[in-house]
């Protein structure tokens, strides 16, 4: 069930949130809404909300990665 372009487009959605929650915590008029990961001194480095949303995007699409090369190889020794 597992193809090449959602195993891309998940991992892009992941690399994705993760630089928003690089990013959006230094926007002029950012109003923290959940949680900080990481801040040092009043300074946010990660906003946690969209930190955790593209690590676990990312985990999944090594997840599928595994899968499709575990299901690839089946059909290769199986097909000979």
């Amino acid at each position: 069930p597992f193809s090449k372009i959602l195993l891309r487009c998940s991992t892009g959605l992941g690399i994705l949130y993760i630089v928003t929650a690089i990013i959006v915590p230094r926007l002029p008029d950012f109003e923290l809404q959940t949680f900080i990961l990481v801040g040092i001194n009043d300074v946010i480095i990660f906003e946690g909300f969209y930190f955790i949303i593209g690590l676990v995007l990312i985990i999944f699409s090594v997840l599928m990665k595994a899968d499709l090369i575990i299901k690839l190889n089946w059909k290769m020794k199986c097909c000979r």
